[in-house]
């Protein structure tokens, strides 16, 4: 199978072969490589290319300003790194792109979504397990069941 996706540095369109050798792709433009494990911070332009038809699927964090973001993002982190490039992990700051949120029903924040073929698939309102202390196990649970997991790559 072949994956798309979009060079971090200059924008370029990359496909690769699926499998484990993905993760060290190089841009075919600047030959910088397209997955460095972790998160993109996507304003709208960037948004609307990841999560297009024909790409990877895209993790996005809506995220607040006003929030304290470490405590959110150490794990969301963690699974880009560990994900890709089964997918492109984004994060959207709901205080600088609010119409971009509203128009997908990003009520609260953290919301967790995960975009396919152009499409909303699934939603979740603020992180997995984030009453408890087992968040990362829960986030990765919520992705395996989403995206698949990362050994399947």
């Amino acid at each position: 199978m072949i994956l798309s996706t979009y060079c971090l540095h200059c924008g370029e369109r990359n496909n690769m072969d699926e499998g484990p050798q993905a993760v060290d792709a190089l841009c075919g433009r600047c030959d910088r490589r397209v997955f460095e494990g972790r998160p993109i911070a996507a304003d709208e332009a960037a948004f609307h290319k990841h999560t297009a038809p024909g790409f990877i699927p895209a993790v996005v964090m809506f995220w607040l300003m006003q929030r304290d973001i470490r405590f959110y993002t150490s794990n969301f982190d963690k699974c880009a790194a560990l994900y890709e490039p089964r997918a492109r992990f984004l994060t959207v700051s709901v205080d600088d792109l609010y119409a971009l949120a509203r128009s997908h029903n990003v009520m609260s924040a953290p919301t967790l979504a995960v975009f396919r073929d152009g499409r909303l698939v699934e939603r979740h309102i603020g992180l997995p397990g984030w009453s408890d202390r087992r968040q990362s196990a829960d986030l990765r649970n919520w992705l395996n069941a989403h995206i698949g997991s990362p050994q399947d790559a």
